[in-house]
């Protein structure tokens, strides 16, 4: 068996360095921001139940992580006050451009299909929400003023 010539090592090291390299610009969405996005939420009057897709998560304020790639469906509820209803929208995120930075084909495909899969390609806005309830009482100011 004779051994193999030159010009095949030569290929076959271009072909892993190319494939690494280009591999390298796999996930940045997903590495950079992850799959979750913190998101936080106040009401006036303070106390109000929040809950994402049907689910409680707490009572104003609160902050909480959600998956990225999808609308999120927001309740607040506080007795004697009107529901607040309101829907996070789940966009794409400008970080999934990062992947086109090593300028490779293989790194690009990769990445963009990581990060679509895992939800790092997304965004929720907005991630702060601040809703003034309608309650049969006037809200109490969130901010006291000076004592004298």
């Amino acid at each position: 068996m004779s051994p193999a010539s030159p010009s095949l090592h030569l290929r076959l090291t271009t072909f892993l360095l190319a494939a690494t390299l280009g591999s390298s610009g796999c996930a940045y969405g997903t590495f950079i921001t992850g799959s979750r996005q913190q998101v936080l939420f106040k009401s006036n009057p303070e106390g109000a139940v929040v809950k994402v897709n049907g689910e409680e998560v707490g009572k104003t304020p609160v902050a909480t992580k959600l998956t990225r790639k999808h609308d999120a469906f927001v309740e607040l509820e506080k007795p004697g006050c009107k529901k607040k209803e309101l829907t996070l929208d789940s966009t794409i995120s400008p970080v999934i451009f990062a992947n086109i930075f090593p300028f490779f084909i293989a790194g690009l495909a990769l990445g963009c299909l990581f990060d679509f899969s895992s939800g790092g390609a997304y965004k929720l806005d907005p991630d702060q929400v601040y809703a003034n309830l309608d309650c049969d009482e006037p809200p109490k100011p969130s901010v006291l003023p000076p004592t004298q």
